[in-house]
């Protein structure tokens, strides 16, 4: 074989064991702290370092509880990141559960993401 091939062959590995050993980091949220009774108890928190979601809505009473873990999980991300379009941009207290939905408080749907 070609040693250049070789080299090529043995870096693309090297790339992929890393991708594959390299762990996701992310916040997991606990479903009480999900519970509320009206809209305005519900605030969306960051929950996946790379940016590439649209948080998950929790009671505002543990924003600052998520937010600290967040701090602490992605202090020293070096992941990938991305521009995201959340197609269910508004949080809602539905059923008390806080819940992400693309209605409006009119009732209309809306599609951000064109």
């Amino acid at each position: 074989m070609n040693k250049k091939l070789i080299i090529a062959l043995t870096i693309i590995f090297i790339i992929i064991l890393s991708l594959f050993f390299l762990k996701k980091e992310s916040l997991n949220i606990s479903v009480q702290d999900q519970i509320c009774s009206i809209d305005e108890d519900c605030v969306r928190v960051s929950t996946d370092c790379s940016g590439c979601e649209c948080g998950v809505p929790v009671n505002k009473i543990y924003e600052e509880k998520y937010a600290q873990r967040y701090r602490k999980v992605c202090k020293n991300y070096r992941g990938g990141v991305c521009e995201f379009c959340c197609k269910a941009p508004y949080i809602r207290c539905q059923d008390n559960k806080c819940i992400r939905t693309n209605l409006t408080n009119e009732g209309k749907e809306v599609n951000p993401c064109g």
